[in-house]
């Protein structure tokens, strides 16, 4: 197998369980650094940005192909839809192309509806079959969120309900959502700040589970963010999350003038209907960003 000459990111933290030990009530201080830092990640300006993809093969997936979850978890994980929307995302959701290659994948929105294009699987030209395979993969996966669309929409609930498909230049939205609450301690410029699950949320993010951040505090920027559950639990009927987290790096890009998602490691496992056991490992890492489709920048 042809491997990239990548490595993942070094954790930022020695001991996570500890970094939680005595967390404290969030300073104004650190609160103004934290929304500075937020400001510069990439916002939907940038959603006209094509980048390179490339994901690492899947070491534990067992002997069958898992299927795509992470649309149908951010589904899941969303507020306010019908009960029964996830539970049918997770059904419809397509088998994605061999995870146990190496596929580097090119996303240019100027091209669509196909913005998708495979470029390499463990480093060589992709074979016709691959090619058919891969564009397959993304027409399944595109009708089922417009199909999840179109039942937000029915239900009063409008399409802007659904989450669209994961944008490394356009993330900022990620964090504003979730504003630390607490100080986890600081070592050297590096600023640790946290949002623990609110039990009494109707947001099942946040009611469920807990944002880990990282921040240099000279710039100030944001470099890491961690998601995870601290134990099982249910989004919604029928579904039953057993783990979940998402770890992801950033830094600034000179092609998009803000802060973007270089890597990002998404786990989950989960059983549906409590019959059919779901499985998801993968790691990617974001390249390549051009943005000569955004329009012009307006940062000083």
């Amino acid at each position: 197998m042809a491997e990239p000459s990548r490595t993942a990111p070094a954790s930022p933290w020695d001991d996570y369980a500890d970094l939680w030990r005595n967390p404290r009530a969030i300073a104004p201080r650190e609160l103004a650094l934290w929304m500075q830092a937020v400001s510069d990640v990439g916002d939907s300006a940038n959603a006209a940005c094509a980048y390179t993809r490339s994901t690492a093969p899947c070491s534990d997936c067992g002997p069958s192909r898992p299927r795509l979850l992470v649309e149908a978890a951010a589904i899941s994980l969303a507020e306010d839809l019908p009960r029964l929307l996830p539970l049918s995302v997770w059904y419809d959701t397509p088998v994605i192309h061999d995870h146990r290659s190496w596929a580097e994948e090119r996303y240019d929105p100027s091209r669509m509806p196909m913005p998708w294009s495979l470029a390499a699987m463990d480093g060589k030209t992709p074979t016709e079959s691959q090619r058919v395979e891969h564009v397959k993969e993304k027409n399944a996966t595109a009708a089922a969120i417009a199909r999840a669309k179109r039942i937000a929409a029915d239900k009063g609930h409008g399409t802007s309900a659904v989450p669209d498909q994961f944008h490394p230049a356009v993330a900022q939205r990620l964090f504003a959502k979730r504003e630390p609450t607490v100080t986890l301690g600081g070592d050297g410029d590096r600023l640790f700040l946290g949002a623990p699950p609110e039990p009494a949320s109707a947001d099942p993010t946040a009611r469920w589970t807990q944002f880990t951040y990282v921040l240099d505090s000279t710039m100030p920027s944001l470099r890491f963010f961690d998601q995870r559950a601290l134990a099982p639990f249910s989004p919604h009927f029928g579904l039953r999350l057993r783990s979940y987290s998402m770890f992801g790096r950033l830094q600034r890009d000179s092609g998009t003038d803000a802060v973007v998602v270089t890597f990002l490691e998404y786990t989950l496992a989960a059983r549906l209907t409590l019959v059919f056991k779901q499985a998801h490992h993968t790691v990617h890492w974001y390249e390549d960003f051009d943005c000569t489709n955004e329009r012009p920048s307006v940062r000083p």
